[in-house]
């Protein structure tokens, strides 16, 4: 599988112009098609549950794993929820996990525009991407949630407090974890999450306080969002909210990693891919040597 790379293609390069290199384009051509071929084939047998498991997962996260997410998912988006509600509620130790692998999955699986089995419960999916924050997925997760939290009956669901604590996180412009990290929020998507906090204060006014506190903001953050915002006069410095603790499976003194670095998909899985298990083991989902080490 790996001859593609010993041509000498790496990933953005392109192929050399000219007529004396116009044979070389085209073989060069045939093989990458011929490769990606191949690899199409092997995700094609790929365990569904194995692969999105080890995705949730990995310790790293890459912009490109996210077509292969979607080739694996497929139209088996429901499928995908069922499985991450039951595996994003098994106790375990997230904090060295990257948390982009299971927004992506929820992303995907929910479809765009998102769609929701009427008989689903996905509150401990909203809890889960709720303490474990995307950055690359934001938006997407936001609205996802926030379109199934309008159409349900929150006052079923068996994660109300996460769902509260989620809403909470979305009302506020703009909020950082221990690390530092800055998260936004769209005015469509605070005005949504103001929205359903107002018509369910009654549901949760009666929820128990929780204790994870990663996510913070205090008055120079206020200050530097004020700064850098051109409406900057419209906001109310009051906007500005500390989300209350919240509890996790995860260290809260060891944040999720949130760092991205975009590489090439069939550079990825050029190593080779195991094939499917029955007990649904890991994928090895580290990076390749680099051709020619």
């Amino acid at each position: 599988m790996s001859y593609i790379l010993h041509e000498g293609i790496r990933p953005g390069q392109s192929l050399p112009s000219g007529p004396r290199s116009e044979l070389e384009r085209k073989t060069r051509v045939r093989r990458l098609q011929e490769f990606a071929a191949l690899l199409m084939h092997i995700l094609s047998h790929v365990d569904l549950f194995s692969a999105v498991r080890s995705f949730v997962l990995a310790h790293g996260y890459y912009s490109s794993y996210q077509n292969v997410l979607k080739f694996i998912i497929n139209d088996r988006g429901t499928e995908v929820l069922r499985f991450l509600n039951e595996f994003l509620t098994t106790p375990r130790d997230w904090s060295h996990v990257n948390p982009e692998g299971a927004s992506a999955a929820f992303v995907i699986a929910a479809g765009f525009p998102p769609q929701f089995p009427s008989d689903l419960d996905i509150s401990p999916i909203i809890a889960h991407i709720g303490r474990n924050q995307s950055r690359y997925n934001r938006r997407e997760v936001s609205d996802a949630s926030i379109a199934y939290l309008v159409e349900c009956n929150i006052s079923a669901l068996s994660e109300r407090t996460g769902v509260h604590e989620f809403l909470q996180h979305c009302v506020v412009p703009v909020f950082r974890d221990k690390d530092g990290v800055l998260y936004y929020n769209s005015e469509e998507t605070r005005h949504s999450a103001r929205t359903l906090l107002d018509q369910h204060q009654a549901l949760f006014v009666a929820l128990p306080p929780s204790r994870y506190s990663a996510f913070i903001t205090d008055p120079e953050l206020v200050d530097w969002f004020l700064d850098q915002t051109p409406s900057a006069n419209a906001l109310d410095a009051a906007q500005f909210y500390n989300p209350p603790n919240v509890a996790s499976s995860s260290d809260p003194d060891n944040p999720p990693e949130t760092h991205l670095i975009p590489t090439d998909t069939i550079t990825i899985l050029a190593a080779g891919i195991p094939l499917p298990s029955e007990d649904h083991d890991l994928i090895d989902m580290s990076m390749p040597p680099e051709p020619g080490t």
